[in-house]
């Protein structure tokens, strides 16, 4: 009897033992893996920032605000924590390039080792999570990147290549930039009709485009908020709700004068006509409904309690 009653206790204690042991494992391994997948994020984050400052900041700034008729802003909202649509979007722009929207040089070029360019796929993949994914902190090292590592005084960064020259060659296989909204929405306004042609490549704005592109800020309810929006605050944003379409006009026409060095090109009358840029403000005047609130994105994930 006391063999078989040690052998019954020693069962019971490697039973108990296993069990403590599988306890622990599922307790501690969604912790490991977490670490893991975020260690990835934040590894990816560095490399794709070092290739960002040496080959991106020219058109699109060291802080990814773009470059007023070169490179569209990235260090934006509709950028971050990219799902799998706007990651596919992201990468086909930077491999194969891009026709420049406002009909001017410089085109983006194509990044993409297939397509002749400096890139493969683990770096453009790399630029494309420290677009989305980068903290403000991480950001903010880019220029010192610049200056420090690469030896580029901030202020002696190049004007990018041929800037304001217009377009006189199409980079081959790269389609211009062409809008993709629901034409019953447009008919229903002359207003929408003008924001089909000339908006939804850089914005969205709910209810009639909210497929729209993200490059820019989503406009859905900006017939009653202040332009521009966008940190950092500056004292002289136009209240459009008391200058209603008057206010959107001066910003569409000429948004530099309201805020200097913006990546918001300027929509004169040889681009948007008087008539048409009357329906379009009025249009997006009567936008008073804000946007839901969204919940914060982020690429780094956190264990489920």
């Amino acid at each position: 009897m006391d063999t078989i009653g040690r052998q019954v206790t020693a069962f019971v204690t490697m039973f108990m033992a296993a069990g403590l042991i599988i306890l622990m494992y599922m307790i501690f391994e969604p912790q490991r893996q977490t670490a893991a997948a975020n260690e990835q994020v934040h590894t990816a984050v560095e490399r794709g920032r070092e290739i960002f400052a040496e080959n991106c900041i020219v058109c699109h700034g060291t802080n990814g605000q773009g470059i007023q008729g070169a490179g569209f802003p990235l260090h934006t909202d509709g950028n971050k924590a990219p799902d799998d649509d706007r990651r596919a979007f992201l990468f086909n722009t930077i491999s194969r390039g891009r026709q420049n929207s406002n009909g001017w040089e410089p085109n983006m070029p194509a990044f993409a080792n297939a397509e002749g360019g400096p890139f493969n796929d683990q770096q453009i993949n790399d630029v494309i999570t420290f677009i989305g994914c980068a903290t403000e902190e991480e950001w903010a090292e880019v220029p010192k990147i610049v200056s420090e590592d690469l030896g580029t005084p901030i202020a002696a960064i190049p004007t990018p290549p041929n800037l304001g020259t217009p377009n006189v060659h199409f980079i081959p296989g790269v389609a211009a930039a062409s809008p993709t909204a629901a034409a019953g929405a447009a008919a229903q306004d002359p207003g929408a009709t003008v924001f089909q042609n000339n908006c939804i490549t850089c914005h969205r704005i709910s209810p009639e485009f909210a497929s729209g592109a993200q490059v820019g800020p989503n406009l859905t309810g900006v017939g009653a908020r202040k332009i521009p929006s966008r940190e950092p605050i500056i004292p002289n944003q136009i209240d459009i709700t008391t200058e209603g379409p008057a206010g959107l006009e001066k910003w569409i026409r000429n948004p530099s004068a309201t805020r200097p060095g913006t990546g918001m090109p300027a929509f004169g009358t040889d681009k948007i006509s008087d008539s048409d840029m009357k329906a379009l403000t009025e249009w997006l005047a009567k936008h008073t409904t804000p946007a839901a609130a969204e919940a914060t994105k982020s690429c780094y994930k956190t264990v489920a309690r």
